[in-house]
This record gives structure tokens, C-alpha cells and sequence, in this order.
């Protein structure tokens, strides 16, 4: 059973006291601990806002793009290649015996007409 008795000798309404448990003290060790988590989240956090934007930016808003993919969705869509347009490799990529093969050696196709987005 619980004891209730001593909740009907206290007042209704009190302020808590200052510094019950002692003086505050700062460890140096665990500052420098918070100061390093928080660094990370920040760097963390800014790269995943820049990631979004970039996003936006260059695939749904088509600000300046060509027509083909952008490095942020580059491997979601079976990726082919213009003869013209061989910006598009990637490093690794290599030709052999008149084909395209990435670094896997996953054959990549090469696209006769122009991609229509």
C-alpha cells in the first residue's frame, strides 16, 4: 500500500528551492562532447538541405538541364547513352567490342534517337 499521509501536512502551493541538489558545475569533457554532436548534426543536417534543393533544382524545376537524368537520380532508371552525348559517362565506364559496360560490367545501352522527357 502506499502512504499518503504526508501529501495532507504540505502546503497547496510552494516554489521549488534553488540549487537543492548543490552548485552547478561544468564538466569541460562533456562540453566538448555536446560541442562535437552538435557539429556533426549541423553538417549532417545543411547536407541534407542542400541535397533536397539540388534536387528540386535540377529535376523538377529543369532549370538549365539537358534532357538527360542528373547525377541525383543517376542508377534509379536503366541508364542509356547518346552517341553525341558522352558527357554522360561515368567513371569506370568502359567500351568493349562495340559496347557499353559500367564498372559492375552491367552492359549499358546505347540510345539511337533523342531521350523525350
Amino acid at each position: 500500500m502506499v502512504d499518503f499521509s504526508g501529501i495532507t501536512t504540505g502546503s497547496i502551493f510552494a516554489f521549488p528551492s534553488a540549487f537543492h541538489f548543490g552548485m552547478l558545475t561544468f564538466e569541460i569533457a562533456a562540453i566538448i562532447s555536446m560541442f562535437i554532436v552538435v557539429l556533426v548534426i549541423l553538417v549532417e543536417t545543411s547536407a541534407d538541405i542542400l541535397a533536397i534543393a539540388l534536387n528540386l533544382l535540377f529535376n523538377h524545376l529543369k532549370v538549365g538541364n539537358s534532357d538527360q537524368q542528373s547525377v541525383f537520380v543517376a542508377g534509379t532508371e536503366d541508364r542509356s547513352v547518346r552517341p553525341v552525348v558522352m558527357i554522360d559517362l561515368y567513371e569506370g565506364d568502359y567500351f568493349t567490342e562495340g559496347k557499353l559496360f559500367d564498372c559492375d560490367g552491367k552492359e549499358i545501352p546505347v540510345s539511337k534517337e533523342l531521350a523525350h522527357h
